[in-house]
């Protein structure tokens, strides 16, 4: 038997293909939204920081390289591939000279923008970062582990 549209009934039934369920309605009063996360504060201040893993902040201040390149080892871990602090350790050493035109605080913003995406950290820009890594690196560095260490524990 035809129906008005011509197509053969038999041929096309109304529940589906063979075999399958009809296909169930979609409420239109509920719409689907993504999973939202609330951006977390920063677990440390940029100067309580410094009490709260002195011996970082030591590092950080006489070989703030070292503690840079952990930071980005921590934050960037793949257990399918070897971090190693090597090459980051030396891209933090070649860019010291250059400190004078803000190559060290752009290159310690890169650094905290990535800890900040990972961890859903609220607050702050990459203009603050640059600012924070140029005139206080030890104390920006050594926020920055402490962050990385409190989530790392969490996790």
């Amino acid at each position: 038997m035809a129906s008005p549209s011509g197509i053969n009934d038999a041929k096309y039934p109304e529940v589906g293909y063979e075999g399958t369920a009809p296909m169930q309605p979609v409420s239109l009063d509920e719409p689907v939204r993504p999973k939202y996360v609330e951006p977390k504060p920063w677990s440390a201040g940029l100067f309580t920081s410094v009490f709260a893993a002195p011996m970082t902040c030591i590092t950080a201040l006489f070989c703030p390289c070292i503690v840079f390149a952990q930071n980005r080892r921590d934050v960037n871990f793949d257990a399918n591939h070897n971090n190693g602090t090597g090459a980051d350790c030396l891209l933090y050493c070649c860019a010291v000279p250059c400190s004078a035109c803000g190559c060290l605080g752009c290159l310690g913003a890169s650094a905290r923008s990535d800890i900040r995406s990972k961890y859903d950290i609220q607050g702050g820009n990459m203009v603050v970062d640059c600012l924070s890594h140029t005139f206080c690196t030890s104390c920006s560095l050594t926020a920055d582990a402490v962050e990385i260490s409190t989530h790392s524990k969490t996790a």
